[in-house]
C-alpha cells in the first residue's frame, strides 16, 4: 500500500471515517501537524468572516447615512423649489412695475416733450405798478395780454395771482391786501378780479386828473 504523506493543502476530511481512515495510515507526527494546520485554518476562517460582518455593519452604516442625505437632499429640494417659485412672483411682480414705470416715463415724456412744443413762447414781463402817475391802462392791458397769451406757463390760478401781485408795488398792494388772504370769505379767486379792482381805482383817478389838465388848457 502506498504511503501518503500529509500536505495540508490537499487534504480534506469531511467525516470521522474518514479521519480514523487518515489516521490509521499517517503517524503521529503528521496528525499534529496536521491539528495544527486545522487550528490555523479555523482562525483565518473566524477572522476572515468576523471581517466580512464588520464590513456588512460598515455597508449598513454607511447606507443609513446614505438613506438621511438622500432625505436631507430632498428637503433641500423641497425648500429650493419654493423659494424659486417665490422668486419667480416677485420676478414678475416686479418686472409689471418696471413695465408701469416704463411707460409711465414714456407718457410722461412725451407729455413734457409735447407741452414745450406747444408752449407759447414766453413773453416779456410787465413793469413794476408803482403809483397812480403811471398809466393804468397800458399797465392793464400789458398783464392782461401776458396772462392770455401765456397762460400755459401758468399751470394753476393761484399761479397768475402771485404773478399779478409780484408786478404791484407794496404801496399800491396795500389797497388789495385785505383780500388776498385765504381765510376771508371774499377773497381773489382769480388774477383777473385784482386787475378788474386796479382798473377801478387808477383808471377813474387818472380820467379825473386828465380832465382838469384839459379844462385848465382851455384858459
Amino acid at each position: 500500500m502506498n504511503v501518503l504523506f500529509f500536505n495540508h493543502k490537499m487534504i480534506k476530511i469531511s467525516i470521522s471515517t474518514e479521519l480514523n481512515a487518515w489516521i490509521s495510515i499517517h503517524e503521529a507526527d503528521d496528525l499534529v501537524a496536521f491539528i495544527k494546520y486545522i487550528c490555523q485554518q479555523h482562525d483565518i476562517e473566524i477572522k476572515i468572516y468576523n471581517d466580512m460582518i464588520q464590513m456588512l455593519n460598515d455597508i449598513n452604516k454607511i447606507n443609513i447615512k446614505l438613506k438621511a442625505i438622500n432625505i436631507e437632499l430632498k428637503v433641500t429640494q423641497t425648500t429650493l423649489n419654493v423659494v424659486w417659485m417665490h422668486l419667480q412672483k416677485e420676478m414678475k411682480k416686479k418686472n409689471m412695475i418696471i413695465h408701469h414705470l416704463e411707460a409711465t416715463s414714456s407718457q410722461l415724456s412725451t407729455s413734457i416733450l409735447k407741452d414745450q412744443f406747444l408752449k407759447s413762447i414766453k413773453l416779456f414781463d410787465s413793469s413794476l405798478f408803482k403809483d397812480s402817475k403811471q398809466n393804468v391802462n397800458n399797465w392793464l392791458f400789458w398783464m392782461q395780454n401776458k396772462l392770455k397769451t401765456n397762460k400755459n406757463h401758468f399751470s394753476i390760478k393761484e399761479m397768475k395771482i402771485a404773478y399779478v401781485k409780484s408786478w404791484v408795488s407794496e404801496t399800491m398792494i396795500k389797497h388789495i391786501a385785505l383780500r388776498m388772504r385765504n381765510m376771508i370769505m371774499n377773497s381773489f379767486l382769480e388774477a383777473e378780479e385784482i386787475l378788474s379792482i386796479i382798473n377801478k381805482m387808477y383808471d377813474d383817478f387818472n380820467q379825473h386828473h386828465t380832465t382838469q389838465r384839459q379844462f385848465l388848457k382851455l384858459y
